[in-house]
C-alpha cells in the first residue's frame, strides 16, 4: 500500500494504519453504474479497496454524462469497461471485477455472498431486493442509495443488527417513477453517493453503524433522518424467506421488472 497515497486519511483522527490494512483486504461490489453507483465506485478505490466487482450491463449514452462519471468518448461504450478504465487510473493497485450482466437471483447465488460489502447503485426495487435477500440470506452488509429530482435517501443494511430493505418497504404495486420520467439534479446522485459511501467505509474499518434511513433534499438544504427498528415479523430478516432468491427472478429484465 503506497501510504503517501492515502496521506490525507492517515492524518484524520478516524483513521489508522489498521484502518487502511483491513480496508485495503475489504471486497466491495457496486451494483448499478449510474450517478450514484460510479461515484461510488470512485470513491472506493480512492479509499484503497484492492478488491473492487462492478456490476452493470448497460452503455454509456449521451444523457448519462449529465451526472455520471463518463466523458463524450465513452458514449456507446460498455459501463463496466469504461468505469473500470477510469479506477485503474485512479488506482493501478484497485483489481476491478466487470460483470456486464444483470444482478438477479442466479447471479446473487453464485457471487454476492462472496463480499464484504456490496453498494446499491440501482435504480430499480426489485434488483434491491435481491440484494437484500442475498445480504440477509449470507449475513453480509450493503448501502441502500436513491437519488431522484432533488432528492436522495441511503440507509445501511447489517444483517442481525439493522433494520433490512423489507422491515420499512413492503411489497407495493405499480412502478416507481424514474429519474427519465422527472428528471434528477445533477448534483444529487454524487452527494448521496458520497454520503452512503462513508456508511460503507465505515462497516469495512469494523465501526458500528446505525440502520437510521437519511433523507437529502439538495434544493432545500436539509438532510434529516428516521430511525427505523427491525420488524420481528418481517419475511425477510424476521422469518428467513427469500422468495427474491429464487427462479423467478432470475434472467429478469429491470427495466419492466420494478
Amino acid at each position: 500500500m503506497d501510504y503517501l497515497f492515502h496521506a490525507r486519511h492517515l492524518v484524520l483522527s478516524r483513521f489508522t494504519h489498521d484502518d487502511l490494512e483491513r480496508i485495503s483486504r475489504s471486497r466491495v461490489m457496486v451494483v448499478g453504474l449510474g450517478g450514484t453507483g460510479s461515484t461510488a465506485a470512485r470513491l472506493f478505490a480512492e479509499s484503497g479497496v484492492s478488491d473492487l466487482s462492478i456490476v452493470d450491463q448497460d452503455t454509456v449514452s449521451i444523457s448519462n454524462i449529465q451526472r455520471q462519471m463518463y466523458f463524450m468518448g465513452d458514449i456507446g461504450r460498455k459501463k463496466v469497461s469504461a468505469t473500470s478504465e477510469y479506477l485503474n487510473r485512479i488506482n493501478p493497485d484497485v483489481n476491478v471485477t466487470t460483470y456486464d450482466t444483470v444482478f438477479d437471483s442466479r447471479f446473487a447465488i453464485s457471487h454476492a455472498g462472496e463480499f464484504d460489502l456490496i453498494f446499491d447503485g440501482t435504480d430499480n426495487i426489485t434488483t434491491r431486493r435481491i440484494i437484500n435477500d442475498i445480504s440477509v440470506k449470507t449475513g453480509k452488509p450493503w448501502i441502500f442509495s436513491s437519488a431522484i429530482e432533488t432528492y436522495g435517501e441511503f440507509k445501511a443494511i447489517v444483517p442481525g443488527k439493522t433494520s433490512c430493505y423489507a422491515c420499512f418497504m413492503p411489497n407495493a404495486e405499480g412502478s416507481p417513477q424514474t429519474c427519465s420520467q422527472i428528471g434528477v439534479l445533477n448534483s444529487v446522485p454524487s452527494t448521496v453517493a458520497s454520503l452512503a459511501y462513508v456508511l460503507g467505509l465505515r462497516i469495512l474499518k469494523g465501526e458500528d453503524v446505525s440502520g437510521d434511513i437519511h433523507f437529502l433534499d439538495a434544493w432545500d438544504m436539509r438532510l434529516e433522518k428516521i430511525k427505523t427498528r427491525r420488524n420481528p415479523d418481517c419475511p425477510v430478516c424476521g422469518k428467513e424467506q427469500f422468495n427474491y432468491l429464487t427462479d423467478q427472478y432470475s434472467c429478469f429484465d429491470p427495466r419492466v421488472m420494478q
